[in-house]
């Protein structure tokens, strides 16, 4: 598109900017799209360490985002999921108890949104919720940082997914349980 060339600044990222290709990374999520191979409608979705905002631009469900009104029933829910890495991290605690916008996947190990794969981080003991991340319908994990952990929790692996034009290196799991 018309955007290719055009930059956005992501803070604390070192190369300051990245072109908004980089940032949606169309060819990286249609690979990923391709290799789940079941139809974006049927399954949900939510990232960690990457805005919901690319996932739901390349045409994926997501059970997170960045709302400014959604109701209080289902961030309690979603709560639920993140719960364990709320008790772990007392900023992402308060950041989502008392604000609670970016109804997001954090994790205590990442202090940050958004994890390039410049920045190249690994989560060692990701806790999560997969059960009740299940009841709200989600299905796959879309993870910029690798988790250690994943047999523990409940998850499988996809695969890791990486472009030459992506500011993204995307390792998906699929909740077993």
């Amino acid at each position: 598109g018309s955007y290719v060339n055009k930059v956005i600044a992501i803070p604390g990222i070192s190369s300051e900017a990245i072109t908004y290709q980089q940032f949606f990374s169309e060819n990286l999520f249609q690979t990923i799209k391709n290799t789940i191979g079941i139809p974006q409608e049927d399954y949900r979705v939510a990232s960690i360490g990457i805005h919901p905002s690319i996932a739901q631009y390349n045409g994926f469900y997501t059970l997170d985002g960045y709302q400014s009104y959604y109701p209080l029933a289902y961030k309690q829910l979603f709560r639920k999921i993140i719960a364990p890495e709320l008790e772990k991290s007392k900023v992402w605690q308060e950041y989502f108890d008392d604000w609670g916008s970016r109804c997001y996947l954090f994790s205590s190990e990442i202090p940050t949104f958004l994890t390039t794969k410049e920045a190249d981080k690994t989560i060692t003991n990701l806790n999560i919720d997969t059960q009740a991340f299940k009841n709200l319908g989600g299905r796959f994990i879309f993870s910029a940082a690798e988790i250690l952990n994943y047999k523990e929790e409940n998850l499988g692996f996809i695969g890791v997914f990486e472009d030459k034009d992506s500011a993204w290196r995307i390792f998906v799991y699929e909740v077993t349980n």
